[in-house]
């Protein structure tokens, strides 16, 4: 995560955006496909495919320090671990229902052929490969028990058709999702995230001259990462029952939040380099734009749990950053990232954190 906000500090424009978003989106969906395969092996999880797994997924992440140059290097690590996820995920004999495109191996073929186009032909290549392997792995996904059998039938025919002569598909027995195990992991990932952006935080601070604002404006850029974690913990994605939505919405939702904090975070280490100058455009609405996003998605997931006041404050925080990032561009960086946080305030605070069971009074 480091990686790719020094790549979006590298390149402060909406093409690096797009660039960033594309290469977030591939890491997320690998790390999405071994959480599936060990959600799916349970004890049976081979640690060895997880490191092997880990060691690619770090030669790509080295590949994103000079990206133009190492792109190849980073689609040969992607169509890698996309395979092998696949193969893990079926040597399991269980089939995800809700999200069956793990275990059909994604379209593969697109980032095979981007290895012989030039950049930036390159990006949108892997950028539609991205996009249609998200709308079609929600399209095969059974979002109720109803259309398992359905979704199972048509899963297994295509992937006996992949297999061919070359060997017989073992059966298959189609499973759910644990939600008491996929939102736990899921919610790890958005914890790691939180704590990338409290280091980009960190790096921002150190190498900027310090004075009083400096000091206000990291208190303030913690306590923004601070809050976004209390409303994880209340609202994020583990769940002790049944989930709110189907799994598929769950991931996209995921997507969307996790990479909203890695920008939200870039952003907030550009702005403490000169907390006493006016915010460029770019960072106040790259802050602006992962804040509300994360505030769009908690808004969701509130509603979906049945907390419609906690949705409604998150939507008002939403309101609360538009705001900052139209003023923002008239006021010093410091006080832009206290409005940020006083958006974080407006619907944090009022959450308490659940009460254990009362002692029984004394005889």
């Amino acid at each position: 995560m480091a990686v790719m906000a020094d790549r979006l500090h590298e390149h402060p424009g909406w093409g690096g955006v797009g660039v960033f978003v594309v290469v977030f989106t591939a890491i997320w969906s690998i790390w999405i496909s071994f959480v599936v395969y060990a959600d799916l092996a349970n004890e049976a999880t081979r640690i060895g495919v997880l490191m092997g797994a880990a060691g690619v997924i770090g030669l790509m992440a080295a590949a994103l320090g000079e990206l133009d140059q190492r792109a190849n290097a980073f689609a040969i690590g992607f169509v890698i671990c996309r395979v092998v996820a696949a193969r893990a995920a079926l040597r399991t004999g269980r089939l995800l229902t809700s999200w069956p495109g793990v275990q059909l191996g994604g379209l593969t073929v697109p980032w095979i052929v981007s290895l012989w186009v030039e950049e930036p032909a390159k990006y949108w290549i892997w950028a539609a490969a991205l996009a249609l392997e998200l709308a079609f792995g929600a399209a095969q996904a059974a979002g109720d028990p109803e259309a398992e059998d359905r979704v199972f039938a048509r899963v297994t025919e295509r992937l006996r058709r992949k297999a061919g002569r070359r060997r017989q598909l073992a059966p298959l027995v189609p499973v759910g999702a644990r939600p008491e195990h996929l939102g736990d992991r899921l919610g790890v990932f958005v914890i790691i995230v939180l704590g990338e952006g409290v280091a980009q935080v960190v790096r921002g601070a150190s190498d900027a001259e310090w004075g009083r604002g400096l000091g206000v404006a990291s208190v303030a850029a913690f306590g923004i990462l601070g809050g976004l974690w209390w409303l994880a913990f209340r609202h994020g994605f583990a769940s002790d029952g049944d989930p709110p939505y189907p799994l598929r919405t769950l991931l996209l939702m995921h997507l969307v939040m996790t990479g909203a904090v890695v920008a939200l975070a870039a952003a907030l280490g550009e702005l403490l380099l000169d907390v006493d100058a006016e915010p460029s455009a770019f960072y106040r609405w790259l802050a602006a734009g992962g804040l509300a996003a994360w505030f769009v998605v908690s808004a969701v997931l509130a509603a979906g749990g049945g907390d419609r006041r906690t949705a409604a404050r998150a939507l008002g925080s939403v309101a609360i950053v538009a705001i900052a990032a139209a003023v923002g561009g008239g006021i010093d960086a410091v006080w832009f990232v206290v409005l940020l946080l006083a958006s974080v305030a407006w619907t944090a605070l009022p959450l308490r954190a659940p009460r254990g069971p009362r002692a029984a009074p004394a005889a």
